[in-house]
């Protein structure tokens, strides 16, 4: 058997988007999971169980594992239970034991000459670190794990394999061909013209999502810590995936730019968009309001960006204020549009808006929830709070037939 290092990243939502459906999601029933010990049962919601430790060590950049264990071809197949087995005691003598893990196993064919068999082989995701807070080293590593494969080769009967420090290794020289240099230029040609195309739909001015409710000054000032936060910038990074190029501070905050030339701006209790289709800054915008837990929203830009803004908002279960008569016109056409009665969820229009009422103290921080072994821990604060209360606001708001009800709050409508 011979265990792989495959690597040492930051983002674990998207390793384990590509071991569960492969790469830009092809490959749908990919992976199964063995064992885990993070709740929720999509990389998204491993994602927010790994923040938690996350905020541990803030500073840590590199801080996911993934590695695989690959039995010899014309072994015996092995159960999910021993695949299990076999991935935990190389977990714990890695020094994994108490960090966040996924155990996720693929198939594999015959082998390339035709006799024996290929059995299946496992990866293993784990966080490095720990439920104390430390980091699990990652000094000879290689060493480590060649001798724990050499005893689960003995415990489980499979054949062994010559160590590595007895067989040489070929290193591997790639030539670019004229055919592969001629297809890279064609590609890069196509994706100059979809950037000119882009262009001519693009709004001249920016696109702005911010928080509906009466913020104070203290409430101002954390949101603005939180963009100095690495989890929240990591959180960003998990949201988007690969559509983030990179992330550079300001003063004025964060500024997110995206690889198709458009960028976020985020202020802590504003984000603008710009250089990007509305339908685009649409939904990124409320991906970071989703991320942010904003309750309710104000939004700021064209009729195209309004419109595609609010249906998206109705459909994640935003609470919208309108600005003025023009945005609350197509409010009530979005809601039509969604089949929600527009009596019920538009306000009637005051000749003076009301005062808005005083500033409401946030409830306590909730604790995320982990699975057994790392019952011990409590929750992240700041973002990653505020999102939990807006995923369980969610799931009670929502209504009979699933839709999530969103209404729009009298008090918080503005001319």
């Amino acid at each position: 058997m011979i265990a792989k290092k495959c690597q040492i990243g930051s983002g674990f939502r998207a390793a384990a988007e590509y071991l569960m459906h492969g790469t830009n999601a092809r490959e749908p029933g990919r992976g199964i999971v063995i064992d885990t010990n993070i709740p929720g049962d999509t990389p998204r919601e491993w994602s927010r169980g790994v923040a938690a430790f996350r905020q541990l060590r803030s500073t840590l950049g590199k801080a996911v594992y993934h590695g695989s264990l690959n039995p010899s071809p014309g072994d015996r197949p092995l159960s999910d239970a021993e695949l299990g087995e076999m991935a935990r005691r190389f977990l714990d003598g890695m020094g994994f034991s108490t960090c966040p893990y996924l155990i996720v196993r693929h198939a594999s064919d015959a082998g390339d000459d035709g006799h024996g068999h290929r059995p299946d082989h496992i990866h293993i995701l784990a966080l490095r670190i720990n439920a104390k807070g430390e980091t699990v080293s990652d000094r000879n590593d290689y060493r480590r794990a060649e001798v724990i494969v050499r005893e689960l080769e003995t415990r489980f009967g499979l054949t062994p394999v010559p160590p590595s420090t007895t067989t040489k290794k070929k290193k591997e020289i790639r030539i670019m061909t004229p055919e592969t240099k001629k297809a890279i230029e064609s590609r890069l040609e196509e994706a100059a013209d979809e950037a000119q195309e882009n262009l001519t739909v693009m709004p001249a001015v920016g696109m702005s999502i911010e928080c509906g409710e009466t913020l104070d000054e203290k409430h101002k000032r954390e949101f603005k810590r939180e963009l100095l936060s690495e989890a929240y910038q990591q959180a960003i990074r998990d949201t988007f995936l690969d559509s983030v190029r990179f992330i550079r501070r300001s003063s004025k905050g964060l500024t997110i730019h995206t690889r198709d030339g458009g960028r976020l701006v985020d202020t802590g209790e504003r984000v603008t968009a710009y250089a990007m289709p509305a339908g685009v800054a649409a939904e990124r915008l409320i991906e970071l309001a989703l991320l942010k837990g904003w309750e309710s929203i104000v939004l700021r830009g064209d009729e195209a960006f309004i419109r595609e803004a609010m249906a998206i908002a109705l459909s994640k279960g935003l609470s919208v204020c309108p600005l003025g008569e023009t945005q609350l016109r197509i409010w009530l056409d979005v809601q039509k549009e969604h089949g929600r009665p527009a009596e019920a969820a538009a306000p009637a229009v005051a000749a003076v808006p009301p005062t808005p009422p005083a500033p409401v103290p946030p409830p306590s921080s909730p604790v995320l929830p982990v699975a057994p072994l790392l019952a011990g821990l409590n929750g992240l604060g700041g973002v990653l709070q505020r999102r939990e209360r807006q995923q369980e606001s969610n799931s009670n708001n929502s209504g009979s037939d699933g839709v999530p009800v969103n209404p729009v709050r009298p008090m918080k409508w503005r001319r």
